[in-house]
């Protein structure tokens, strides 16, 4: 009996006998989790991830010790204990990436520590400056009526085209309307 969990102790009578009850400080809860672990593991070294106030997992590094001497070890073996152990690895070619990271860190011109380098950052494949082009439409249904390609100068208008009803003019003639070509930025114009 645990004398530091009795809160307190009296004594009673059950069936004509007198016992002593002990009355214990309830355990304290722990909370139920129905959902998945939170820990998330690198899927290179298998260190913890952490989260940074943007929501960015980054690897906190704290298997590459473990590396480092799984390394160091496995760069004194012989070939033949080499091709042993790396036939007991699951995943050969993270280990790798993940030795030649280490090797590099090695080096002594390197001035980089030992990482594996993990982030699930995304990189956006598109430029962040803005494209700009002639209106397609515009630019088909000009070069439909001409019977010819645009040029550089007309598509951009530096050089002018006038329409008059459905035809495209090089020269101006009375009630001829200029032709303007819309640019358009891609992506937020299509």
């Amino acid at each position: 009996m645990n004398k530091k969990n009795v809160i307190s102790e009296y004594q009673a009578q059950v069936n004509g006998q007198s016992v002593i009850v002990h009355k214990y400080k309830p355990k304290d809860k722990k909370p139920v989790s129905y959902g998945r672990p939170n820990a998330v593991n690198c899927p290179y070294c298998l260190s913890l991830l952490t989260f940074d106030a943007a929501g960015l997992q980054q690897c906190s590094g704290s298997k590459l010790e473990f590396w480092d001497k799984e390394f160091t070890k496995f760069s004194k073996m012989n070939d033949y204990k080499k091709r042993k152990y790396i036939l007991t690895i699951a995943e050969e070619s993270q280990f790798f990436e993940l030795y030649d990271r280490w090797l590099y860190a090695q080096k002594p011109e390197s001035k980089e520590k030992f990482n594996c380098g993990y982030t699930n950052k995304i990189f956006f494949p598109m430029p962040t400056g803005n494209v700009t082009i002639p209106d397609p439409m515009r630019v088909a249904y000009i070069q439909k009526r001409l019977g010819r390609e645009l040029t550089e100068e007309e598509l951009y208008g530096e050089s002018e085209l006038w329409l008059l009803g459905k035809i495209v003019l090089k020269d101006y003639k009375k009630g001829a309307r200029k032709v303007k070509i819309a640019l358009l930025k891609f992506p937020q114009d299509f």
